[in-house]
């Protein structure tokens, strides 16, 4: 698809894709060509505890992710695109030395090269405001970039390399390997990936150092390099988020799989107050021990230790309650650092406590949208009385944004649907107190909130008793005073004060369920004694935190955090890189564009190994140009001939505006006939005879005997009506008028200034609108199209109704019923034929009718027939007058003739030292600038692709751009 600037605020994007800064789709033009990049379908693996196993995405050469706007297209044609009046040359950093038109193409491919444009990225360093992007673009950049934070500062290309090199080294040297967890055979697998993947960064990098790139398509390359290298970068921390309305129980979830107590939780009000990491401490490093540190606004930073957290939690992490000031606004981010325990996460990964949405908070709404534009991992946490709520008024910022819609635009966007349900865990706590239909109606209010996730993501997460859960169905409460309980014994300690309200109704919960708790563990004593929280068992404590659920969702982190966090972390990494090519792709584009060369929707490695015969081949090349410009004019009237036949096909649904004429046609024709009947003009064809009747006792009134004369009225009937059509048929606008219209106009879209049936560009300027061709290209269409169109009609609706087989039948339908009438109607004259007209009327109507039914079906077939003509026909002759006629192979049609005739004079104009030189104009210039251009292209392709170029072709950059 083609690069272009979104009609709606002008951002460079692609056709047919959502627009990176209004998100509004940008169409596709009528010029380029369509193409479907090939679909990466994998099927779901259900997930029942444990994640499921996925092919692994490759990166190996030619199987990269498609977002290429240079796909390969496989039509043989490419509209020329130029224009009557070509813009002046605006300077660039290569100086155009002429406007021209250049085209080369060899027997599989052409390429049709457009008058020079200003590039935007040229458009910009000049301050020419017209083709600047706008600010919007300058600072999301293409399509890709904007799925990322852009407050990331872009480093310099230097520093990028060199910390992607070090990454390098890690993995060949295998002193990576104690940051990948996983059996040997998986992590051989990722670090090969990986390994890979950094090569082409690299390679890419060195690509970018041999050519100077305008500055705010440097920035945004840069930024999107920045942010892969993050992602690159296996010895960061990896990050899991859990984000939640105020009130769900998400700082007592965040507790119990932590194991600790960190911090008091409040009940249904906006309790966490500030950004909130907690990693687990370094076993091989004695100092790092556990520690809160608070980052404040103003640059500083607190410690404190674990004795003092209470009451540090209290001034720098809770929202203040009434009238209790704090310091929680000044802090910019609080951290803990926890003992690593056995059944723990791994070190390397850090869980972060957001403050709750949806509490009319602006200072926490900013935290989280901030946080949510990075996501490593994600733990959503619904629950209580409002699971999902969408209906919220967000228009005038009256309501914060609900939690569902952010997680729907953030962690969906630009991700593999797969990654995006992956590196999500949607977790509904307060499980324990729905009961009844209280539950039947959280599990409705979850089945609504599929809408807000990634595509298929029940397939990826089944869980509950049945795995008909696509959530985590956890008793958050219980599952914290259960780990509380367990460390009481483990440590022979009470429960802190702060808790013991809480582990009162803890305790009452444990008796309320005992019997299911028995039933899930029959090593548990028979009956439920403990009076306090304290009486309460480890084994008891145990089976409550089973219950809770807890432990499958802990256990679904582990692993990915141990066997897939990889992939998504790479596949994130990887998709950035893309970003980082193809904007270098975009701007190489824009580049050749400024010399005319549209080239947005080719494939751009079988057009470079072109370049690199043009010097040797230029008298070949010329006439390749002429042939190819003929051949697209005979492709353009192919085409258009197949979209006129579409749009009239008589199988299909009938053009209406050409059914509608012909209607209109018969209408009128079968009204003014009635008019003939009803002023007798057809009277004269009814024998009206007195007889006298004779013999002895006979009346002396006389009988009247009457009859139709049936052949004189349907024979002036058909000719009656004949005539009326015929000049109906010959009005302006009738029905052989908009048939011819029809086609006309799909001609005229590519008869313009710029379009494949344009003549002065065809034939280069070698003939105007006056010459003799196109003379007899206008004479062609006024006599195959208009005229046969009109003769069609005519003929056709004559024939049909000299047809016998559009006769009235003589036992059925109006021609009895009128000739009954007649034989027994005694009225008198003036009465008779007042009467007799109306069934007239009736045959006329059964007549016109039967020849409407078939005559647009049998116009279209014998119009389209002189259309196929136009381009060829059959030809019957007879060897002598005696044999029977045989047929020959098809001869050209009048088109047909008229592009042979197009083709010998054009061929003939090469001896012509002037039209030489004006061709070579056309054809030859800037092949310095326009090889160096072809040329990085093609390895940007190469590496989006995954394959990383020699360092030969590192080296011919470095020549040409010299």
């Amino acid at each position: 698809m083609a690069t272009v600037h979104c009609p709606n605020c002008g951002t460079l994007g692609i056709e047919g894709r959502p627009c990176g800064n209004c998100h509004r789709q940008i169409p596709i033009s009528t010029r380029s060509a369509t193409v479907t990049p090939p679909s990466q379908t994998i099927a779901p693996t259900p997930m029942t505890g444990n994640a499921p196993h996925r092919p692994e995405r490759s990166f190996q050469a030619g199987q990269r992710r498609e977002l290429s706007s240079l796909a390969d297209d496989s039509a043989s044609t490419i509209d020329i695109q130029q224009s009557a009046n070509p813009p002046e040359p605006i300077p660039s950093a290569y100086p155009l030395e002429e406007q021209a038109t250049q085209l080369v193409m060899n027997n599989e491919e052409t390429v049709v090269y457009a008058p020079p444009m200003p590039s935007p990225a040229q458009a910009v360093e000049q301050g020419n405001g017209t083709n600047a992007p706008s600010p919007a673009a300058t600072e999301r950049g293409p399509k890709g970039s904007s799925r990322r934070s852009t407050n990331v500062t872009p480093q310099p290309l230097a520093k990028l390399r060199a910390e992607m090199q070090q990454l390098l080294t890690l993995i060949t040297s295998n002193a990576a390997q104690r940051y990948f967890p996983g059996d040997e055979q998986k992590r051989a697998e990722v670090l090969l990936r990986w390994e890979h993947e950094l090569k082409v960064a690299l390679a890419y990098i060195d690509l970018l150092a041999t050519q100077r790139i305008a500055r705010q398509y440097d920035e945004q390359i840069r930024r999107s390099l920045t942010q892969a290298l993050h992602q690159f970068d296996f010895r960061r921390a990896f990050e899991i988020k859990l984000i939640g309305r105020t009130g769900v129980g998400k700082s007592t979830l965040f507790c119990a799989l932590l194991g600790e107590d960190i911090f008091p939780s409040g009940s249904g009000k906006p309790i966490t107050g500030t950004r909130i990491k907690v990693r687990f401490a370094d076993i091989s490093n004695a100092q790092d021990g556990e520690t809160m540190t608070v980052s404040l606004r103003d640059g500083t930073t607190k410690t404190f230790s674990r004795a003092h957290w209470q009451q540090a939690v209290k001034d720098y992490v809770l929202e203040p309650v009434g009238a209790m000031p704090n310091q929680v606004q000044q802090v910019r981010a609080v951290e803990f650092v926890l003992q690593s325990k056995e059944r723990f996460f791994p070190p390397n990964c850090e869980f972060i406590d957001l403050p709750g949405g949806e509490a009319g908070e602006a200072r926490h709404e900013a935290i989280l949208t901030d946080e949510l534009n990075q996501l490593d991992a994600l733990i959503y946490v619904t629950g209580g009385s409002r699971i999902l709520d969408i209906n919220r008024d967000t228009a005038n910022g009256s309501q914060p944004q609900a939690i569902s819609q952010q997680v729907k635009e953030k962690i969906s966007r630009d991700r593999r649907s797969d990654i995006a349900a992956r590196m999500m865990f949607v977790v509904l706590t307060h499980w324990d107190i729905a009961q009844g239909n209280d539950r039947r109606n959280y599990e409705d209010s979850m089945e609504k909130l599929l809408a807000y996730l990634p595509e298929n993501y029940r397939a990826y997460h089944q869980l509950g008793p049945d795995g008909n859960y696509f959530f985590y169905p956890v008793r958050a409460e219980d599952a914290f005073l259960a780990t509380q309980g367990i460390q009481c014994k483990e440590h022979t300690r009470p429960l802190s004060a702060e808790l013991q309200n809480r582990g009162e109704t803890y305790r009452g919960r444990i008796s309320s369920i005992y019997d299911q708790l028995k039933r899930s563990n029959p090593t548990l004593p028979p009956e439920f004694t403990a009076q306090k929280f304290d009486d309460i068992s480890l084994e008891q404590h145990q089976a409550m935190l089973d219950e809770s659920q807890l432990q499958t969702l802990i256990d679904d982190i582990q692993r990915f955090l141990t066997e897939q966090r990889y992939e998504v972390q790479l596949d994130a990494a990887s998709g950035m890189l893309t970003d980082a090519i193809e904007q270098f792709i975009m701007y190489s584009c824009e580049q050749l564009r400024s010399y005319g060369i549209d080239i947005s929707n080719r494939d751009t490695r079988k057009i470079s190994l072109l370049r690199e015969s043009y010097r040797t081949q230029r008298a070949q090349l010329r006439q390749k140009a002429i042939i190819s410009r003929i051949d697209q004019m005979e492709q353009a009237w192919d085409d258009t001939l197949q979209q006129f036949m579409r749009e009239i096909d008589p199988s299909q649904a009938i053009n209406p505006a050409f059914a509608q004429a012909l209607e209109d046609a018969f209408e009128h024709a079968t009204r003014h006939v009635r008019r003939f009947i009803q002023s007798g003009q057809f009277n004269k064809t009814i024998d009206n005879e007195q007889i006298n009747p004779s013999g002895a006792n006979a009346p002396v009134t006389e009988k009247l005997s009457r009859s139709l004369k049936r052949y004189e009225f349907l024979a002036a009937l058909r000719a009656t009506l004949l005539t009326a059509l015929e000049e109906e048929l010959q009005k302006p606008s009738a029905a052989a008028d908009v048939l011819a219209k029809t086609l006309l106009k799909h001609l005229e879209r590519k008869e313009r200034p710029g379009g494949p049936l344009f003549l002065p560009e065809v034939s280069f300027g070698a003939f105007d609108r006056n010459s003799s061709l196109q003379e007899r290209y206008i004479t062609l269409k006024q006599r195959y199209i208009e005229e046969r169109a009109q003769d069609i009609c005519r003929y056709v609706t004559s024939t049909l109704l000299m047809s016998e087989g559009y006769g009235l039948n003589e036992t059925q339908g109006a021609l009895p019923k009128l000739i009954a009438f007649i034989a027994s109607n005694q009225d008198p004259l003036p009465t008779f034929f007042s009467r007799v007209h109306p069934y007239m009327a009736e045959a006329l109507d059964e007549m016109q009718q039967k020849v409407r039914q078939d005559s647009t079906s049998i116009i279209l077939h014998f119009f389209i027939r002189e259309v196929r003509h136009l381009t060829q026909r059959d030809t019957l002759y007879r060897s002598n007058e005696y044999t029977e006629p045989e047929r020959v192979r098809p001869e050209d049609g009048d088109f047909k003739k008229l592009v042979k005739d197009l083709r010998t004079e054009m061929v003939i104009r090469l001896s012509d030292p002037e039209f030489i030189k004006q061709l070579d104009a056309q054809l030859f210039t800037h092949d310095v600038e326009i090889d160096l251009w072809f040329s990085l292209i093609t390895q940007a392709n190469d590496l989006r692709d995954g394959i990383i170029p020699s360092p030969k072709a590192t080296e011919e950059n470095a020549t040409l751009s010299q």
